[in-house]
């Protein structure tokens, strides 16, 4: 496993599915530097809904505030 890449358990109902997600991408503090903390956060959302996608499942919202350690409203 690479740094800053986890793996992460989806459940829908009784079915569980392991994906491999980027949380820490290379040029994460770059975009933090150049364009905030808002430009970052949705840089993440796109990253990890598109691997996700990618392995042939999709992260709720519940899943994508447990992965960025933020309440589901932000």
């Amino acid at each position: 496993m690479q740094f800053g890449r986890i793996e992460y358990s989806l459940r829908n109902g009784a079915s569980k599915r392991q994906v491999i997600l980027t949380l820490i991408g290379q040029s994460d503090e770059d975009i933090l530097r150049r364009e905030g903390l808002r430009a970052l956060r949705l840089r993440r959302i796109l990253r990890l809904t598109h691997e996700a996608e990618e392995q042939g499942a999709l992260l709720s919202y519940e899943d994508l505030s447990a992965l960025l350690l933020c309440s589901v409203s932000t």
